[in-house]
């Protein structure tokens, strides 16, 4: 935080809501047939995947139950289409564009590859769902803007963006005739998200609850999911402060930690 330019990069603190999954190779499945539980040891060799997906009761819950509770502020609603596309002559990178259902795009991306400086696994045991902590920055590094432009690139990616045809008997709700999911070589269409959200704030927490349905391009595989959020925007607020009180951040973070297992995760048996 002390070498990015603030005005540039955009921290987030985010707990995600899911399962984490775990798979492994064939010795390790022949073992879970002879052992209850698996030894640790191997737990530790099996792969690992987050799958951020909530039942329809556990969000409906988290929308009625846990927001009424807290008092949160309900944040307008966004219906969106986000077109990834990569870019042949920046192969780190890719841009983004978001659009309203009309196609409204007024602004695109571009965006580079970074990790993510911090992910948390978190097994709630006896709890209707796990946990994954996450923190990470967002970095734009050029927003290029449609209107009025004569720019060749730009006039290519909104010439490709706008070929697209709303089906909603397709996954991602979009589809592109023939030939025409690529532009001039460059920039190809290799992922699309419809996502519908609604936020629910406060000035220290933010839930933000959605329904996605994407497509991948690249390995041809579509999923609908139902996320939800809770962002910490209060955390991001002292962390951009120059006289950072880490004991105040770190209460902070304990005390959301604590409203989530108190108040969102229910008992496994109640799920």
């Amino acid at each position: 935080m002390e070498e990015a330019d603030m005005a540039q990069v955009k921290p987030s603190v985010v707990a995600r809501f899911g399962k984490i999954l775990f798979h492994g190779n064939s010795s390790i499945c022949e073992e879970s047939q002879e052992t209850t539980p698996l030894s640790e040891a191997n737990v530790r060799k099996m792969k690992r995947k987050f799958y951020a997906n909530s039942p329809a009761a556990f969000t409906d819950y988290i929308e009625h139950r846990v927001v009424e509770k807290l008092g949160l502020e309900y944040v307008k609603g966004k219906e969106l289409y986000n077109i990834r596309l990569s870019d042949r002559l920046r192969p780190n990178s890719f841009v983004t564009c978001k659009c309203t259902v009309a196609k409204d795009y007024n602004k695109i991306e571009l965006y580079k590859r970074t990790p993510r400086h911090m992910v948390a696994d978190m097994s709630c045991l006896g709890k209707s769902s796990d946990l994954r902590l996450i923190l990470y920055t967002k970095k734009i590094n050029i927003i290029l803007s449609f209107a009025f432009s004569e720019d060749e690139q730009i006039n290519g990616i909104k010439d490709l963006i706008g070929s697209a045809v709303l089906d909603s008997e397709v996954q991602g709700d979009l589809r592109w005739p023939i030939g025409k999911d690529s532009s001039g070589g460059q920039y190809a269409v290799i992922g699309i998200g419809h996502t519908t959200a609604k936020s629910y704030r406060n000035s220290s927490i933010r839930f933000k609850l959605r329904h996605v349905d994407r497509f991948d391009f690249k390995s041809s595989t579509g999923e609908v999911t139902q996320e939800i959020f809770l962002k910490m925007p209060g955390i991001i607020s002292e962390l951009r402060k120059q006289t950072m009180d880490e004991d105040v951040m770190f209460e902070m973070l304990e005390n959301n930690l604590k409203l989530i297992w108190d108040l969102c995760l229910l008992d496994g048996s109640s799920s």
